[in-house]
């Protein structure tokens, strides 16, 4: 099995492979998830169509000047009645089958992946089950707040020298605001959550994060969480060169120096330049836990365009933050 630096050294060529791998399998991804897309269009159509018929109705009744007391006029609103039903179960079948289709697009991009990371991929639905994220992401500490909404949809498992799980994640916080303190739900992070076992255990805890994040997500100090409790403090690195924009804490500068190795701190320093967004990353035991915000992933949510240009855009919104993982991976079990 080749290392992830050297069958995809970098975006350009992980963003050319991917489209090389969607161009050869598109009649069979298509295939696989046809049936499903069909309905999606056409319960969708259907909908609307109720909508228009309501609105139409609803619009002769107003001009027209109706005596609701007569038997035409009665029969008119129970017919209104029961299209705005017939518009209800439209507008659930629609959502039902949307949900159905993003869970056979993610099944059916398990072969994608692995023909482009050279590893075995497993798809699960968490079926809106967020109790083994929760878990998780209490063990890595990586969200100190406890007043947050946390909405997982999908992981993907990866199987090769070292196991990787990547899992879509949504966090919401409710924030204050006005003189009379209404709350509102912020979004506060949206991306991957991976969790990696490394090849060799370390009896310490290793934090990094970015200069931003300092202040944490959802206004609260992630950073100062940590430090408060006494077991870590801030680390300066020899070859961190990227101190003002990396910082590390850990409650072990020994192992620290071991696990962050140049290579580990200038990948993800690119990663940083490259995005300009907030990251999270801890090291305990044999475990890499990682927080990486991407945008453009879709929760719950796919394309039912049978174009390669749409399917390929969703399929990066993945395959990229995976790509940077299993780097930092590789780096961190050298």
């Amino acid at each position: 099995m080749k290392s992830i630096k050297q069958s995809l050294p970098d975006i350009d060529v992980v963003d050319s492979q991917l489209k090389s791998i969607l161009e050869g399998d598109l009649p069979k991804f298509i295939k696989a998830t046809q049936d499903t897309r069909a309905r999606v269009k056409s319960s969708l159509l259907f909908a609307l169509t109720s909508i228009a018929f309501l609105v139409a109705l609803s619009v002769f009744l107003y001009l027209s000047g109706v005596n609701y007391e007569t038997w035409p006029s009665k029969f008119i609103i129970m017919l209104a009645l029961l299209w705005a039903t017939v518009l209800l179960i439209s507008g659930r079948s629609w959502f039902m089958n949307t949900q159905l289709l993003a869970r056979e697009i993610n099944m059916a991009l398990v072969p994608v992946f692995g023909a482009l990371f050279d590893r075995q991929f497993l798809y699960t639905h968490n079926r809106g089950d967020t109790s083994t994220i929760k878990s998780l992401l209490s063990d890595s500490s990586l969200m100190t707040d406890k007043n947050i909404t946390i909405g997982a949809d999908d992981s993907y498992q990866s199987f090769g020298e070292q196991p990787v799980d990547f899992h879509e994640l949504t966090v919401t916080s409710k924030q204050s605001r006005g003189p009379k303190g209404e709350s509102r739900d912020v979004l506060v992070f949206k991306g991957l959550f991976m969790v990696a076992t490394l090849p060799k255990s370390h009896n310490a805890e290793t934090y990094i994060t970015t200069d931003n994040d300092r202040s944490g997500f959802a206004n609260r100090s992630f950073w100062s969480d940590l430090l408060e409790h006494g077991k870590v403090k801030e680390t300066v690195l020899e070859w961190n060169d990227f101190e003002e924009d990396l910082h590390v804490a850990t409650d072990n500068p020994s192992i620290a120096r071991e696990i962050l190795n140049p290579e580990f701190m200038q990948d993800l320093h690119t990663w940083w330049l490259e995005h300009k967004l907030d990251i999270r990353i801890s090291f305990k035991q044999d475990k890499l836990y990682l927080l990486i915000p991407e945008t453009t992933i879709s929760i719950s949510t796919t394309t039912s365009s049978e174009r390669l240009s749409a399917i390929k855009h969703y399929a990066t919104s993945l395959a990229k933050p995976m790509w940077r993982g299993f780097l930092l991976v590789e780096d961190a079990s050298k």
